[in-house]
């Protein structure tokens, strides 16, 4: 199936948008962002438009409507579980506002004790880095994590598989990224999985960047390469409406007291005790964003029934793609790794051009060129500075200028990343943008001026007013 083929089946609301570039030309829009948030498929969008009339309180109420968005929810949970290859029977599927709330969840509902390990990874997200942070101060567990290859930003399995022998008789947790949301490195989960569990300890993935590109096959319970837990976020899987998911044993959430707690999550509440009602009510206090889990079993309908094989080797091949043309380009340094051969990445491409702030760089291919990209950290400050050998006196100057009030650019990258109803055209745009920033690369710093206090580029022409596009009032 050619490139051109997938918007005729994975349609997204938006991708026909133009929008006005400087000097007033208009342009057909390319999100290459989609590593951040993703746009609502069309289907997803129709979905929720058919359930809203039928929208009401769930579980409790006897009206028609209620019964129907209840129904609905209790679908939802069967068609998450399908979706992520879960066993129904032995884990939960436990609706969250996105992963790292399902991630602090996690944090906060196994018993750990001030003797146990966690282990992790220099890769990780900041939603899978703070809240074990947190839980060393607060319980005095013994966070350690795995290093990295600073020249390819892959795991250094050598490193996790010398920790996890070194602490396999205190070990309690490994938690990994499934997909590095600023390279796409995909590190090997099934056997990282089984060392994991040869110790006895549970093994939970970050799967936001994971789930909308390849399959996932939790396993059963008695898999030596199982995911016990597993967190992933509907707005990076074209269903932007507040729901994420975190499935796991539903042991591990039916004793002690959730989180949060109020209205939803008990079966009894007395003037003296509280009887908690069994999983996975009881982690849901409140009232169900029901609209955002009719999207989000939406979307993983639509992309089962596209193929996750069909969209993993699509992927591959733009992948591959990609990846040729952005080293063709003078001065670019794409980070992650760049064997065209290999099949361990996903289609996230960060680099930087020649001596253009990464800031600066954005802005020009958002502005002239009305390509969407992100610049920064990324939300992985650790990974990123270390493949950009950024030294420990540089980073500890920063913290100085960040207490003093100073606002300070430590360094970045820009991000571009694949979806599933991008094509070879707009992989195409975003190289000959990037090949003609760069051979007039001097030029674009007169043409534009920094917002000291956030860093943002603006161009020094007159920008569009954006409400006439959108806006919350008349």
């Amino acid at each position: 199936m050619s490139f051109s083929d997938r918007r005729d089946r994975t349609s997204v609301v938006g991708e026909d948008l133009q929008l006005p570039l400087i000097g007033g030309n208009m342009e057909k829009y390319v999100n290459l962002d989609n590593a951040a948030t993703t746009p609502s498929l069309q289907s997803v969008s129709k979905r929720v438009t058919e359930f809203l009339k039928y929208y009401s309180s769930v579980g409790r109420g006897t009206g028609f409507k209620s019964r129907v968005s209840t129904v609905a929810v209790n679908d939802a949970r069967d068609v998450i579980s399908d979706f992520v290859g879960s066993d129904r029977d032995y884990n939960t599927v436990i609706f969250t506002k996105h992963a790292t709330e399902g991630i602090n969840k996690v944090s906060k509902r196994i018993p750990f004790t001030e003797d146990d390990v966690i282990i992790s990874t220099w890769l990780e997200h900041h939603a899978n880095i703070l809240p074990w942070r947190h839980l060393e101060k607060e319980a005095g567990v013994k966070v350690v994590h795995a290093k990295i290859n600073p020249e390819d930003g892959t795991l250094d399995v050598n490193d996790l598989y010398e920790k996890i022998d070194r602490y396999r008789d205190d070990l309690k947790l490994m938690t990994i990224t499934g997909g590095s949301n600023v390279t796409g490195y995909l590190p090997p989960l099934k056997e990282i999985s089984r060392a994991v569990h040869r110790v006895g300890a549970y093994f939970m993935v970050d799967a936001a960047q994971l789930a909308p590109h390849k399959p996932i096959e939790m396993g059963t319970p008695s898999s030596p390469d199982r995911i016990d837990f597993l967190a992933f976020s509907g707005h990076k899987m074209y269903a932007p409406y507040g729901v994420g998911v975190l499935v796991g044993p539903e042991h591990v959430f039916e004793g002690g007291e959730p989180e949060q707690q109020g209205g939803g999550a008990v079966d009894l509440v007395s003037q003296d005790f509280t009887l908690w009602r069994s999983p996975p009510a009881k982690e849901e206090t409140g009232t169900p964003n029901a609209v955002g889990i009719v999207a989000i079993a939406e979307a993983a309908e639509h992309l089962s029934g596209v193929g996750m094989d069909r969209i993993e080797e699509e992927e591959k091949e733009m992948t591959r793609y990609a990846i040729e043309r952005l080293m063709e380009i003078d001065g670019l340094t794409l980070f992650g790794p760049k064997d065209l051969t290999a099949e361990d990445r996903l289609g996230i491409f960060t680099f930087n051009l020649k001596s253009l702030d990464h800031n600066l760089l954005s802005a020009v291919l958002s502005y002239e060129y009305g390509i969407a990209t992100r610049s920064g950290c990324f939300c992985a400050h650790p990974y990123l500075l270390d493949m950009m050998r950024v030294p420990s006196d540089r980073i500890n100057e920063v913290k100085k200028q960040i207490y003093s009030g100073i606002k300070a650019n430590i360094a970045g990258a820009v991000r571009a990343s694949l979806g599933v109803y991008n094509t070879r055209e707009d992989v195409n745009r975003l190289i000959e943008a990037l090949r003609e920033i760069a051979s007039g690369a001097d030029e674009f710093t007169a043409r534009y001026k920094m917002n000291e206090r956030t860093g943002e580029y603006l161009p020094r022409e007159d920008l569009p007013d954006y409400r006439e596009y959108f806006s919350v009032r008349e």
